[in-house]
């Protein structure tokens, strides 16, 4: 990492023995040192989305889930997407595979649920939708929720 100068690592998903999933993340963690450990754990160990390992995310300093849309219940919102008070993480929404007026859809809940968006490329139609109605506008979002 010191002769290439990364500043982190990337890990895309857990395999699927909890224990070895703890295990391999808290070894990256000790490894990174205060460098970046960004994990994507859309389904984590038990592949269903509402049962997460906050235990494991919490050596991560970011978190990327749900990835594939769906019917997002206000406790899949709160705990799962937004991971807000479960692991020291900044957990970020996988919106790659999500139609722009889903993101639209969104908006507003992401807010109330603490979730947090990201921009994933330039033309992607999703990423105009966050750039007009989501990012000018988290201040008063945000503050909504206060």
């Amino acid at each position: 990492m010191d002769k290439y100068k990364f500043d982190g690592i990337y890990s895309d998903g857990y395999v699927w023995d909890v224990s070895y999933s703890y295990h391999q993340v808290k070894k990256l963690r000790r490894t990174l040192g205060d460098k970046l450990l960004y994990l994507h754990n859309t389904v984590d160990t038990f592949y269903n989305r509402y049962l997460f390992c906050p235990f494991i995310n919490t050596y991560a300093d970011f978190v990327l889930r749900g990835e594939f849309p769906g019917e997002f219940d206000e406790n899949y919102m709160r705990y799962g997407l937004s991971g807000y008070n479960s692991s020291n993480t900044i957990n970020y929404v996988c919106h790659v595979h999500y139609t722009p007026e889903f993101v639209e859809s969104l908006i507003e809940k992401a807010a109330r649920h603490r979730m947090k968006f990201y921009l994933n490329y330039p033309e992607y139609a999703a990423d105009a939708i966050l750039k007009k109605k989501y990012f000018p506008n988290m201040k008063k979002l945000y503050r909504m929720q206060d």
